[in-house]
């Protein structure tokens, strides 16, 4: 009986061991996060969102942004990047213009895996605002210099680089 009491007070210590170590390394901070974590930040956000806490769903998303790019984790930087967009729509005045501003920047600094869905993204959100707001544009004219504001283009402008997003992606 003793002969089996020494090997299973070791191996009942290190179980313990194992599990007590995992519980102290655990952190709920956004910072120190885990990919196995994501969801139930997501999950975070949806509750705030039902809610209509959309500001401070917004600020779990920004920070879950700067970890995924960190984590060069690229289906959570496509997320994150559609989930800001959507919140600058919802609380910002010309959300929808600087929705089209994140995508370009997002969509330039983007990893390999994400870059093309983006580019898609972008290029149908370039449409979508051309056809939605066409009455708006239509008196425009052409220029020379574009520039990157989409708050200055032309009609034309939309369609050329649409379609180029298309090609690229």
């Amino acid at each position: 009986m003793n002969r089996y009491l020494l090997p299973v007070l070791l191996f009942g210590l290190f179980f313990w061991g194992c599990k007590t170590g995992k519980q102290s390394s655990e952190k709920t901070d956004l910072v120190s996060m885990h990919y196995d974590t994501y969801e139930q930040i997501w999950a975070k956000v949806d509750s705030l969102e039902q809610k209509g806490l959309y500001q401070s769903a917004r600020e779990i998303v920004e920070d879950l942004a700067v970890k995924a790019k960190t984590d060069k984790n690229a289906p959570q930087i496509v997320k994150t990047t559609l989930y800001r967009c959507k919140y600058l729509k919802e609380l910002e005045e010309e959300g929808e213009l600087k929705s089209l501003s994140l995508l370009q920047t997002e969509t330039a600094q983007a990893p390999f895996p994400a870059q093309p869905f983006l580019q898609s993204v972008l290029a149908e959100a370039y449409s979508h605002y051309l056809r939605a707001n066409r009455w708006k544009l239509q008196n425009r004219t052409e220029m020379e210099e574009k520039g990157e504001d989409p708050a200055s283009w032309p009609p034309g402008e939309f369609e050329r680089r649409s379609n180029e997003l298309y090609l690229q992606s």
